[in-house]
């Protein structure tokens, strides 16, 4: 070990032209509140810009542990984050009515799949009220995604017909109407006076030559779904769907109406494979590659749908119309208690599973701060970093070093803990104000710091 016996500078010289800076070298630790992301799991975090994607950015309830986190990856670009939630009432939004329901994480959706309730077709990746945001849109056929009406007529903003139209089966809310070089869009449907209101009138009245009806998304596809290959070899027909995955009110990208997702041509069939030998099941497709959403059932008058592609025809006269789903329900399950926090770091505890070296507190109480000081001692091979808490520094005039010893003497002493004494007053970037933040991730940032620069040995000091 590196030591002087009296106030010197020293120097260390040290040949980097051969060496491979060791930036992941030392790994770091945290459970906390999130915006958005699995429950209950392990995610590898290596930068802020993707702990902001993978997690939600910060607000007032989620800003202690999102900053914790930021802060250390300033030093270094390896983070487990663990986020926790009051999971009697944290809820992942979903599509119709009822109200979210909880799905944790993957693990948690394959356990529980087919035992959702009944009228859900889709659900929000994660819970949290970023999920009220969505919109899944599908186009199910070519119908849907463009079609010629001769018998359309319109009265101001209300389209009336003709003849007999069963208007449920041929429009959507959100679709184009095009006649005459003008465009409208459908903002509301009476399926019992077989109307149709548009945002705005028409100039004139359409004539007889009818006019274009097109999904509200059919720009975002190079053309309309029909048969795939995989299906059409087999004697099948009509199994290609478009689906798109939209922020609708702008909560999640802070522009409203931004696509996230697309998938184009995906299959209802569930054998279909694509033009490369992967598979091109709508189902599968979407909970594999979205960010975003879980499939939870099939439109109930889909009955088809999953089948296998062999000489099944699978479009009906329900599938003329797109399918676009709004999202409710969901809800953070902010107010964590202690038990969520040690429920997220015991899932740190076993060293054989998990590789970490430095467990980051971030607002630990007493409680917390001591089941982290003994998932330290256990495992021998990491270092638990606390702060006090900020009642102890903050608007605490004349008693900051009292409140700061007690809490220091309340968790005792360990050689795998270290603890400071300061919250730090930083700027939010994402709201525009400044926030209090531990300073247990800078300290812990120190040591990954030390590691990179140096060798583990020498003190971070």
């Amino acid at each position: 070990m590196p030591f002087q016996l009296s106030p010197g500078v020293n120097v260390s010289e040290i040949d980097l032209t051969t060496v491979v800076p060791a930036v992941a070298s030392t790994a770091g630790a945290v459970a906390g509140a999130f915006r958005w992301g699995p429950l209950n799991e392990r995610v590898l975090i290596s930068s802020e810009d993707e702990l902001a994607k993978t997690f939600g950015k910060p607000n007032g309830d989620t800003a202690v542990s999102f900053f914790t986190a930021a802060n250390f990856l300033q030093y270094g670009n390896t983070l487990r984050v663990v986020r926790v939630a009051d999971e009697s009432t944290a809820k992942n939004a979903t599509t119709e009515t009822g109200g979210g329901v909880l799905i944790k994480n993957e693990d948690d959706y394959d356990a529980m799949s087919g035992t959702v309730p009944t009228g859900r077709y889709w659900a929000a990746k994660h819970p949290g009220v970023l999920g009220d945001a969505l919109e899944v849109g599908v186009c199910p056929t070519a119908h849907a995604w463009e079609s010629q009406h001769n018998d359309i007529l319109t009265t101001g903003t209300t389209l009336t017909f003709s003849g007999v139209n069963q208007v449920e089966d041929h429009f959507a809310l959100g679709d184009l109407v095009v006649s005459a070089g003008e465009t409208r869009y459908v903002t509301a449907i009476d399926t019992v006076a077989q109307e149709v209101t548009l945002n705005a009138a028409f100039t004139a009245d359409i004539t007889s030559g009818g006019a274009e009806v097109k999904w509200k998304y059919h720009d975002q596809f190079d053309g309309a779904p029909g048969t795939s290959t995989f299906a059409d070899n087999v004697g099948g027909s009509n199994d290609e769907m478009h689906v798109i995955v939209v922020d609708k009110t702008g909560a999640i990208t802070g522009t409203a109406n931004t696509v996230l997702e697309k998938w184009a041509f995906v299959s209802k069939a569930g054998n279909a494979k694509s033009d490369t030998g992967t598979n091109n099941y709508y189902v599968d497709a979407i909970n594999q590659g979205s960010n975003y959403v879980w499939w939870i059932a099939h439109e109930t008058n889909n009955s088809n749908w999953g089948d296998d592609a062999a000489g099944t025809n699978f479009e009906t006269s329900q599938d003329n119309t797109a399918l676009n789903y709004t999202f409710n329900g969901g809800n953070d399950g902010a107010s964590i208690a202690d038990a969520d926090k040690i429920r997220g770091y015991e899932l740190f505890k076993n060293g054989d599973i998990v590789d970490v070296s430095l467990l980051l507190g971030a607002d630990a109480n007493q409680t917390v701060a001591l089941k982290l000081i003994e998932i330290a001692q256990s495992r021998k091979d990491c270092v638990a970093f606390l702060s006090p808490e900020l009642a102890d520094c903050v608007n605490n005039g004349g008693s900051e070093v009292e409140d700061i010893v007690a809490f220091r003497n309340s968790v005792g002493s360990s050689s795998y803990a270290f603890m400071d004494s300061a919250w730090k007053y930083m700027y939010d970037k994402y709201n525009d104000k400044y926030r209090w933040v531990p300073m247990n991730a800078d300290t812990a940032g120190l040591c990954v710091r030390t590691d990179n620069q140096r060798d583990p040995w020498f003190s971070p000091a």
